[in-house]
């Protein structure tokens, strides 16, 4: 709720309103600015961040050489990207003979292929 004190009254009669006193706005703008500008610095950083495919396709080979499978999941999870995306880093993979996709339905993980 909005303190009486801190509101100015502007106009008369049926003109009546009310209008915040200007260190209370820019307080309020200040805040806003200082939230969007945390959220827009967060968000770059994020994409600064993401490894391109190259190092998320080296990064699955050598998990695979240390455990014997994995699943698009984890790759999506390790990486923050979508899972489509980690389908297409999957299916490179695939396609160089490197790995093979085992399973079906919800249960397909991958393996170095022997």
């Amino acid at each position: 709720m909005i303190d009486e004190n801190k509101i100015v009254n502007k106009g008369s009669g049926n003109n009546v309103w009310y209008e915040l006193k200007n260190k209370i706005l820019n307080k309020l703008m200040t805040e806003v600015d200082a939230e969007v500008d945390a959220k827009v610095d967060a968000n770059q950083t994020q994409i600064e961040h993401k490894p391109n495919v190259n190092n998320r396709i080296n990064w699955v080979i050598k998990y695979l050489e240390k455990h014997s499978s994995i699943k698009s999941v984890l790759i999506q999870n390790e990486f923050s990207i979508s899972k489509e995306m980690a389908s297409r880093d999957l299916k490179k993979l695939i396609n160089q003979n490197i790995i093979v996709k085992k399973g079906s339905g919800n249960n397909v993980w991958y393996e170095l292929k022997k």
